[in-house]
């Protein structure tokens, strides 16, 4: 498949700007990134270019805030709880159709942002956090194999626990690093993920971590409040593409 300079071009410049967003709040390099890629790439190439590009900007993202992690309990029921978590998303994955899945998820989405509207200061206590781990761990991976979107579930549960910037990035940065092992392995089990797909992906690397700084310096003039409203609206964003995706063709 051969594409035109223009179309690398945009690609490049796609890629960047979603790593400006990764910078800035800890997501939306595949939120930007794969819709556009889709127009132009089969949408399993698509999301096998974002693979590398994720591991690498979660990773760095994980070592700048690493000082800022959640406490020893919250972290252990990361990988667990995803692990099974994917296990069932597979089986759902096989055994219902994935627009009720989007719709579900979107769902949750939207009563988050209803309640969070409604009270602004709402949040979740230490202890309360804690015990809502591992369902919200579970949650990631199963809707992360079953509709290839882990992202609200992710923000959700971290947003809620009202963290300072650097917890939450650090927070669900470790979170998609983790589904994002978890779903690279998957691919190359299905054949989706070969050397092809890897010397794309590992192309996509320098555009994406070349927009974390960038992102990262327009964070640092923003308030807490204004981060809030980003990561709000982010998270409508990605209920309103789930909803779309669910729509019959």
């Amino acid at each position: 498949m051969e594409l035109a300079p223009s179309i690398l071009t945009l690609m490049a410049l796609v890629l960047f700007l979603g790593g400006a967003m990764k910078g800035a709040t800890g997501v939306g390099l595949p939120i930007i990134a794969v819709p556009v890629l889709a127009i132009y790439l089969p949408l399993p190439l698509a999301i096998a270019v974002i693979v590398v590009p994720g591991l690498v900007t979660n990773g760095w993202q994980m070592w700048r805030h690493r000082s800022d992690r959640p406490s020893r309990e919250t972290m252990m029921s990361i990988p667990l709880g995803t692990t099974v978590g994917t296990a069932v998303g597979v089986w759902l994955l096989a055994s219902l159709p994935a627009r009720y899945l989007d719709l579900g998820v979107a769902l949750a989405v939207g009563i988050f942002l209803a309640s969070r509207l409604a009270r602004p200061d709402w949040r979740v206590s230490e202890e309360l956090g804690r015990r809502l781990a591992p369902p919200a761990m579970f949650f990631t991976g199963l809707t992360q194999a079953a509709t290839g979107i882990s992202g609200p579930v992710v923000v959700m549960y971290w947003s809620s626990l009202g963290l300072s910037r650097e917890a939450f990035i650090f927070g669900v940065s470790l979170v998609f690093f983790v589904a994002g092992v978890l779903q690279w392995i998957g691919m190359v089990i299905a054949g989706l993920f070969g050397w092809h797909e890897l010397w794309l992906s590992l192309l996509a690397v320098a555009p994406s971590t070349l927009g974390i700084p960038f992102g990262e310096w327009l964070a640092r003039r923003l308030n807490m409040v204004w981060f809030n409203r980003i990561i709000l609206a982010t998270l409508a964003v990605m209920a309103v593409q789930l909803v779309l995706s669910a729509l019959p063709a």
